[in-house]
């Protein structure tokens, strides 16, 4: 995905949506995403913001996850918002490039991600992420370590609530400012930098701080 964010192709498009393309899996909470495009829709339609979801359906094969998708998917089109997308094919890097080349904000909604590549992936197109991030000094999500929310790189919300009302006025906090083209230009800009600056020494650095807090020293 870098590699193609450094292709020169991408950053000249009108940025339109609202996306979350995360693993459809209770661990990745995308059903909190749904929730907040449910309660977001009336000012979602109001600002022509497209509410996008990555959910792809199952290979022919039943699998556990299978029955939570469906009610992810069946909350997600409740909102009703005109154009509302819902991706349910597998994206290669072209595609899911393009959809974050015109994301004006990526939802990253699980509480705690060893990582979250698409988080770094969608800043090297230009698109902020807002994530889950607490006020310790331990990251929940890997990636913020990079695009510090704190440093202006992403931006932070209280992704734990059940019903999604808490994040769903988060994510249109951060709408309303990016909303404004130049906070968006900075905010891109940003991201992108320090998505780009990423190499495979930093991606060294992060597999072995995987390993370490996943299989070293697991959490209890």
């Amino acid at each position: 995905m870098l590699t193609v964010a450094r292709s020169g192709r991408y950053g000249r498009r009108h940025r339109r949506f609202l996306t979350c393309c995360v693993r459809v899996s209770p661990e990745k909470n995308p059903m909190l995403f749904a929730d907040v495009v449910y309660h977001l829709r009336t000012y979602l339609t109001q600002h022509n913001v497209i509410p996008l979801l990555c959910a792809p359906k199952p290979n022919g094969t039943a699998v556990p996850t299978e029955d939570y998708r469906a009610c992810v998917v069946q909350r997600f089109m409740s909102a009703n918002v005109p154009g509302a997308r819902l991706i349910e094919e597998f994206l290669n890097v072209e595609q899911l490039a393009e959809i974050f080349d015109e994301t004006l904000l990526n939802v990253h909604p699980p509480v705690y991600d060893a990582y979250g590549m698409s988080v770094v992936e969608a800043a090297a197109l230009g698109a902020p992420t807002i994530l889950h991030h607490n006020d310790t000094s331990i990251a929940s999500i890997g990636a913020a370590e990079l695009l510090d929310p704190k440093q202006g790189a992403s931006f932070a919300a209280d992704m734990s609530s059940t019903d999604g009302m808490q994040a769903a006025q988060s994510v249109q906090a951060v709408l309303e400012q990016l909303l404004d083209p130049a906070i968006l230009a900075r905010a891109s800009e940003r991201g992108r930098a320090l998505a780009l600056s990423w190499d495979a020494a930093s991606n060294t650095k992060t597999l072995w701080r995987i390993v370490q807090q996943n299989v070293l020293h697991p959490r209890t």
